[in-house]
């Protein structure tokens, strides 16, 4: 991304250009940086009139183009100098006679050619068959349609899920697919319609969908929308039943819950795309696009956890150290954790367990060994591996009346569950639901605040970070058991 400061004279322009997104002030030195809320508050006294002049400026001698930029010369000398950015922008136009303003998008490549409405060549991560190592390879994204937007991925992470749709466990496998749904990134341009995000917007991807229109939404039973139900099961938009991405030569590579991270550049519906805080760290708050909301999420939300309450928590990845995380933070007076490695069961401790079960060293089932320590057993269970003896083990381990236990795991297309319904007779609850129950654009904003003030601890999650193009290293550490969540850069 190339960027300078651009120096103003104090003469007259009929022109107000870039508005500059936080990631590119946050490298211009202090003095020179304008807080978004300023940004705002100029914009708006400038549309009444209470500025009377601006002045064009030159980028610097690092940029090879001039860009017109602004500078108040009434209530705001001091901002003279502004960070312009030639990767994302916004043009707002005036005349000095009578304010007019035009919301034009603008958005520019590094030689200053203008993206909206092109088709970008990037690099993407495609799975051409289950099982392979992904092509890192150039691919080709369309311009977003009415109703989505296209987004520049900055940061994401590997989540199991990827790893289970790229070994082709799922039902129907599609391929060539650039898979991922972890992610953060920034709006590049928006389709036709699209009213709730702009040009610059820091965003989280969010595949469960969240339109606000649609039939599960209006009926407000569960976090489930009509985008997340055509997505899930589907690789092109909704909006014309076709991909966004082709190959160089023309063939079509198919979508990924809607929003295909695995890509620098990805086009997803409005109803996808959570608009976040612009201070929050995008190498972080990736995190929050799954796996780790998930789990608070299934403590929070779906359980609901009460204070003084006891829990069993099987597999400790990182849906089930956030699930531990979630219940300490509810106020549980005793998690235990249920796996097979000694080093992800005392990794627990440090997110809130109190007690540990490595089930190789055990000689009875694990939900007699959780009744005898409990008394009868947990009044919280979950199972966060996703096969069928662990989920039937987790729902045996709750308390016969009244325990609750959440299925998180993804079991595999031909691993069934089977049970007796007396299992359930005295009040049981056996229940599930995706990501943690949030709702993508109505949720993850908050979750992304609880995580600015200290509440959700994201750093502990990750143990790798890679640039992107080592995107197959990464998934060899997750297939290893080596990583909770590799992070990877897509600028490096």
């Amino acid at each position: 991304m190339q960027h300078a400061a651009a120096v103003t004279q104090g003469l007259d322009c009929k022109l107000l250009k870039f508005g500059v997104p936080d990631d590119v002030i946050s490298t211009v030195p202090h003095s020179t940086r304008v807080p978004l809320s300023s940004r705002c508050s100029l914009l708006q006294r400038i549309k009444t009139k209470e500025f009377s002049k601006c002045s064009p400026g030159l980028i610097g001698e690092s940029s090879k183009q001039q860009i017109h930029t602004w500078t108040a010369t009434r209530q705001f000398p001091a901002l003279g100098q502004l960070a312009a950015s030639v990767s994302t922008a916004r043009i707002f136009q005036m005349t000095i006679n009578g304010i007019s303003t035009s919301d034009e998008q603008h958005t520019a490549t590094s030689d200053g050619t203008s993206t909206v409405g092109q088709v970008i060549k990037c690099k993407a991560a495609v799975a051409y068959a289950a099982k392979e190592p992904l092509s890192f390879e150039d691919v080709l994204v369309a311009p977003p349609h009415a109703g989505e937007v296209r987004v520049k991925i900055i940061n994401s992470s590997i989540c199991q899920s990827d790893l289970y749709y790229l070994l082709g466990k799922d039902k129907d496998p599609i391929f060539p697919r650039i898979v991922g749904h972890e992610a953060a990134g920034i709006v590049e341009s928006v389709g036709e319609g699209v009213t709730s995000l702009q040009p610059g917007d820091h965003v989280i991807p969010a595949w469960v969908g969240d339109c606000g229109k649609c039939f599960h939404c209006k009926q407000g039973k569960s976090n489930c929308c009509d985008v997340l139900l055509h997505n899930f099961d589907s690789g092109v938009m909704i909006s014309d039943k076709k991909t966004r991405f082709t190959t160089l030569d023309g063939k079509p590579i198919y979508h990924f819950f809607g929003i295909s991270t695995f890509s620098q550049y990805s086009v997803m519906d409005e109803a996808s795309c959570a608009k976040v805080n612009p201070k929050a760290p995008l190498d972080k708050i990736c995190l929050l696009g799954c796996g780790v909301a998930t789990g608070i999420g299934s403590a929070w939300k779906i359980a609901k956890v009460t204070p003084g309450s006891t829990v069993a928590v099987f597999g400790l990845g990182t849906i089930g150290l956030a699930v531990v995380e979630g219940c300490k933070a509810a106020g549980a007076s005793r998690i235990i954790g249920i796996d097979i490695v000694p080093e992800k069961l005392e990794l627990g401790k440090e997110f809130g367990l109190t007690d540990t079960i490595n089930s190789k060293e055990i000689s009875k089932p694990v939900q007699e060994v959780i009744s005898e320590m409990t008394d009868g057993g947990v009044w919280y269970s979950f199972d966060c591996i996703g096969k069928s003896g662990v989920i039937t083990s987790a729902l045996e381990s709750t308390q016969k009346a009244g325990g609750v236990s959440v299925i998180l795991g993804l079991a595999a297309d031909n691993d069934k569950v089977t049970f007796h319904p007396s299992t359930l007779l005295y009040g049981r609850t056996w229940t599930s639901g995706l990501f943690g129950g949030y709702k993508g654009k109505t949720d993850l904003p908050g979750l992304v605040e609880k995580y600015m003030d200290g509440t959700i601890n994201l750093d502990h999650y990750i143990t790798h970070k890679l640039p992107f193009s080592k995107i197959n290293e990464g998934l060899e550490l997750l297939k290893e058991a080596k990583s909770l969540r590799c992070v990877m850069h897509y600028d490096e």
